[in-house]
């Protein structure tokens, strides 16, 4: 990964004034309708949210509004997200999500060209956003992770924020995301590169750090665990 830009630099960038412009706009709406509040399990977690580099953010996935939940959390940031390449094949609403921040991912392959364009928005300092299931699922408490969100961070040399957060009762509620501890895979491993056999290891772990997100927001909301 090249060495990252200035913090000024990477927060005024002219090439991204139109989604920063849409952000602007459309962002209020997006925190008065989704209304998210942040729970940190400790101090060193809160710190992430001021976390100026970039970072990959993982969360749990169950609905089409997540991104919308995620993006509204983390809303001082630019966010980018991976999304399935097929959701993206229609020219309108492809065009439409692109200029929302969605970089299309073709799962059947590795796909090297999405590989890099993250990379690239890595570099500039944005959030990149991975639903680490893989896909939307109805099951309660989060399925099992797949391996690209840590692949990513390795290659890149990034930290990954794990989130974790559920469905609201009532549209009126406000959404409670748990946001965990900064998670550097390479700080763990304590190398550059990981094999497929370590970056398995890591990806369970990550998944084990976001039970653990899991429990807190039970605890948080009075739920038995």
């Amino acid at each position: 990964m090249n060495q990252e830009k200035p913090y000024f630099c990477r927060l005024f960038n002219p090439k991204k004034f139109g989604m920063d412009l849409a952000r602007a706009l459309v962002g209020p709406w997006l925190l008065l309708a989704y209304r998210p509040k942040a729970i940190f399990v400790s101090k060193e977690a809160k710190k992430s949210l001021h976390y100026h580099h970039g970072c990959i953010v993982t969360a749990n996935h169950f609905s089409l509004h997540d991104p919308f939940i995620i993006g509204s959390t983390f809303w001082r940031r630019r966010m980018f997200f991976l999304v399935a390449e097929f959701i993206m094949k229609y020219p309108f609403r492809g065009w439409l999500l692109r200029r929302a921040g969605c970089i299309g991912v073709n799962r059947k392959i590795a796909d090297i060209e999405a590989m890099q364009i993250t990379e690239k928005h890595l570099e500039q300092g944005d959030l990149i956003t991975v639903f680490a299931e893989g896909g939307i699922q109805h099951q309660e408490g989060p399925a099992s992770f797949k391996g690209g969100a840590v692949l990513m961070a390795v290659a890149a040399n990034v930290p990954i924020i794990p989130c974790y957060f559920e469905k609201r009762k009532h549209w009126w509620n406000r959404y409670h995301v748990v946001v965990g501890e900064l998670f550097d895979p390479r700080k763990i491993l304590g190398k550059e590169q990981a094999s497929i056999p370590e970056i398995r290891v890591l990806t369970e772990q990550l998944y084990e750090k976001t039970k653990e997100l899991e429990e807190v927001l039970h605890v948080n909301q009075g739920k038995r665990i």
